[in-house]
């Protein structure tokens, strides 16, 4: 994760493209695809009309000292992930079973951002 860029915060050269190029899995504990952070890789990727960036603002280290920086990124939006989930899990590309008292979902990270550029473009 060195050499995270501030923007896009969650696009190329973030920890999360970088997870993608490793292969990596998610793994949901107790939660749905509503909570899956890798899936702002996929909006990032994906196009669909209206797509926006705003200003945002974060504290940053700068020369020693936490400094608030504002840059531009895109709007994310996660308020279609669960949706999204949905039609992934009905792939069959995700593997599902309990843990404690919760469900648990393991999937590659690589397929459901794969899957999630192509839900985002064609549904939003």
């Amino acid at each position: 994760t060195a050499d995270h860029p501030l923007t896009p915060s969650m696009g190329e050269g973030s920890p999360l493209s970088r997870l993608y190029d490793l292969d990596a899995k998610v793994l949901l504990l107790g939660v749905d695809h509503g909570n899956n952070s890798s899936l702002h890789l996929a909006e990032h990727r994906a196009t669909w009309p209206g797509k926006t960036e705003g200003d945002v603002g974060a504290p940053v280290m700068v020369d020693g000292t936490r400094t608030w920086v504002t840059y531009r990124d895109l709007d994310y939006d996660s308020d279609d992930f669960a949706r999204l989930g949905v039609a992934f899990a009905a792939t069959g590309a995700e593997r599902r079973g309990p843990v404690g008292e919760g469900i648990a979902l393991l999937c590659s990270q690589r397929e459901v951002v794969d899957f999630g550029v192509r839900w985002i473009t064609a549904n939003r």
